[in-house]
């Protein structure tokens, strides 16, 4: 999804906006979440289902995120996540007059 966001803002808004979803994502999906979420979890060290847990461990101590705030922006930043490439893509396809 980040590459295909990435593309459609590129094409849409230019490089240098592109460069910053694809960086805000990546460290918001991989760093903080993974440490505001993933350090209070069971599965914290464990293969979980998409492998954060192991990830988190090998990034950050045990239970020093803030799990009820995560679970507070985690929608937020999903939300953005699948929002800027569409909104993108609807731009594109308008900017090129294919709809």
């Amino acid at each position: 999804m980040t590459l295909l966001g990435y593309h459609y803002t590129e094409i849409s808004f230019g490089l240098f906006a592109a460069i910053l979803y694809a960086t805000f994502n990546f460290l918001m999906i991989f760093i903080v979440l993974r440490f505001i979420l993933c350090t209070d979890c069971a599965f914290y060290g464990k293969y979980c289902y998409t492998g954060w847990g192991l990830l988190a461990s090998k990034l950050f101590k045990r239970e020093t995120g803030n799990f009820k705030l995560g679970t507070k922006i985690s929608g937020v930043i999903w939300f953005e996540f699948i929002l800027i490439p569409l909104i993108s893509l609807i731009y594109s396809l308008n900017l090129y007059k294919l709809i």
